[in-house]
């Protein structure tokens, strides 16, 4: 066990990638999980509160402690096992998502699941359900996560399983067994918006528990290992940047392609234009990435797309030339810069079209860290259904505030993130306003006010806007049953 008590050797872990900053009394470092849960017990049994410290990119200030001691699982980071023949492998959840991800490639396999934050650690995308471009085809973390290997605050240790179905709720009750107690709970449909939502505890009446504990933001128990689904590396991938000079238009295209999502039925014609990822950027966020790379002067908006191919055979792979054809095709019909669209088919080109992706959050934190701005970000989503509503009020409210403002994100799953700039306190203010204001809309559009960062200490105020007191003390009863004492992680979701 390494233990720092002086504040020089662990300031670090105090805050994350929001600038939020806490407190807190010492740092432990477990080298292995005997460690872990002797730590634990003693702190439980002295009602000494401790927050576990993911890798620190998170943005609503969950690993931030308020009080008592930190807890960091980095030496948990090894990979135990590799199994090939069931797509499946086992590793410490301090493992950096950028390593796993290499690892994998380096055997011609992906992570499904692309979280933008390459340095951020798979304890923590598993805390709050990470998600990002990919989601739009493959969904969140949730769907590839088997097994887990969890703490809970007061030392016990559970193995959830998938594939234990005694595990499963009945007739609305889920038993969690351990070798020294049995945890039971009463399981209920939480009213969930039907967009991917990273607010609050995944609760259905019918469920596995393995699901309560994803997205929990580590409040139910700690996670240290888990058994985690890959898939191969396509043997193809087309890449497309299409470039707008109207919204209304890539709007329209939007809609185009997402008439094309068909993934679970079996397809002998490969000329089908589906998308495993669809990303938009608007004109500041263009602007930004000019810098560094060529634009075309008229675009003021532009659409990232990725579109996987199985090669069959030689005929099949000729046809790879048609299906960009038809792409172009499509393109034209929304767009007057169509000739002007970036194509990606070979891994050069890919890296290529992956670093403009990133430059752009890169600049951001970049300028911002240059100047005294104060960002403030979104992270709601809304349906199909509603996006127009949702894109026009946002538009129009931006319009008004005249705040600097940069929005690009997920537009396939209606998950847009606005970058607010407030230059001096009074613009900050303006921002948090139009924050609420959105946030308002969203959830009157039935949408979530947490997409994929989770709630932390910093959204708990539109946390409970989105739910009522009757279903967040549900949830408060959940946390209480795995932590009476309300020490692991104290204050994320929560005020208890």
């Amino acid at each position: 066990m390494v233990i720092k008590k002086e504040l020089e050797y662990f300031q670090d872990y105090l805050s994350d990638a929001s600038g939020f900053r806490g407190i807190a009394d010492v740092l432990y470092i477990p080298e292995n999980i005997e460690d872990l849960i002797e730590l634990v017990i003693n702190l439980n049994s002295e009602e000494i509160p401790f927050t576990i410290a993911g890798s620190g990119t998170g943005l609503t200030g969950s690993r931030v402690p308020n009080a008592g001691v930190i807890i960091s699982l980095e030496k948990f980071n090894q990979i135990l096992v590799f199994n090939e023949a069931e797509n499946y492998i086992v590793c410490g959840v301090g493992i950096r998502w950028r390593e796993l991800n290499d690892f994998l490639e380096t055997k011609g396999y992906y992570l499904p699941p692309n979280p933008t934050e390459y340095n951020s650690a798979l304890g923590g995308n598993i805390a709050c359900n990470s998600s990002g471009s990919r989601t739009y085809k493959y969904g969140a973390i949730r769907n590839y996560i088997q097994a887990m290997n969890v703490v809970l605050a007061n030392g016990d240790e559970i193995y959830l399983d998938r594939e234990d179905l005694s595990q499963n709720s009945n007739n609305n009750i889920l038993n969690i067994n351990t070798k020294y107690n049995n945890y039971k709970l009463e399981t209920f449909d939480l009213p969930s918006p039907n967009t991917k939502n990273a607010a609050g505890y995944f609760i259905k009446s019918e469920m596995h528990a393995i699901d309560l504990f994803i997205g929990a933001e580590g409040t139910l128990g700690i996670t240290t290992h888990a058994k985690v689904l890959f898939k191969k590396i396509p043997q193809k991938l087309i890449g497309l940047i299409v470039y707008f000079e109207d919204d209304s238009k890539l709007l329209d295209f939007v809609e185009r392609i997402k008439s094309f999502k068909n993934y679970d039925n079996n397809k002998e014609n490969t000329i089908n234009l589906e998308t495993r990822l669809i990303e938009y950027f608007d004109t500041n966020a263009l602007k930004i990435i000019s810098e560094k790379y060529s634009i075309p002067k008229e675009a003021k908006f532009a659409i990232w797309l990725e579109q996987e191919v199985e090669i069959i055979d030689e005929k099949n792979a000729e046809n790879i030339a048609d299906l960009l054809e038809k792409w172009y095709e499509l393109v034209q019909e929304y767009s007057t810069l169509s000739d002007y669209t970036w194509v990606a088919i070979d891994e050069k080109q890919h890296n290529e079209m992956k670093e403009f992706r990133h430059y752009l959050p890169l600049q951001i934190y970049e300028n911002l860290a240059k100047s005294n701005f104060v960002k403030i970000g979104t992270d709601s989503a809304v349906e199909d259904k509603y996006f127009r509503e949702y894109y026009q009020f946002m538009k129009e409210n931006l319009s008004k505030i005249g705040i600097y403002a940069i929005t690009f994100g997920h537009i396939g799953n209606n998950h847009l993130h606005i970058n607010l700039f407030g230059k001096d306190e009074n613009e900050k203010l303006i921002a948090l306003d139009f924050y609420e204001k959105l946030m308002q809309k969203t959830i009157e559009l039935g949408g979530t006010v947490s997409a994929e960062h989770g709630i932390g200490k910093l959204k708990k105020k539109y946390f409970k806007m989105m739910y009522n007191e009757h279903y967040i003390n549900k949830m408060k009863k959940i946390k209480l049953t795995f932590d009476p004492n309300n020490l692991l992680n104290k204050g994320n979701i929560f005020d208890i």
